[in-house]
């Protein structure tokens, strides 16, 4: 059985955290901002790189689409797995 099953969560979070859209965009942010470098001296500037295009990515971000309800997938991942377990058996 799937995790989103299992979890229940709001069609409006099931519909925006099932694509890989949220990863997706801020990971091309990273790519198009390092990908002006030609040569990293060490992994500490490489890792100021991906900062710096994180940060820029976060310029462009809306609200996720249900972020009402994210209370609602906070309570669930905040219970005991043998909870989630009995919760799925009963459907």
């Amino acid at each position: 059985m799937s995790t989103k099953v299992s979890l229940r969560p709001p069609p409006a979070l099931v519909r925006c955290l099932s694509t890989t859209n949220i990863i997706e965009n801020p990971n091309g942010a990273v790519r198009r901002v390092s990908g002006r470098v030609s040569r990293y001296r060490d992994a500490d500037m490489a890792i100021r790189w991906t900062a710096a295009g994180y940060l820029h990515a976060e310029k462009s971000f809306r609200r996720i689409q249900g972020f009402r309800d994210l209370w609602v997938l906070h309570a669930a991942l905040g219970r005991k797995k043998t909870d989630v377990v009995q919760i799925t058996k009963v459907a």
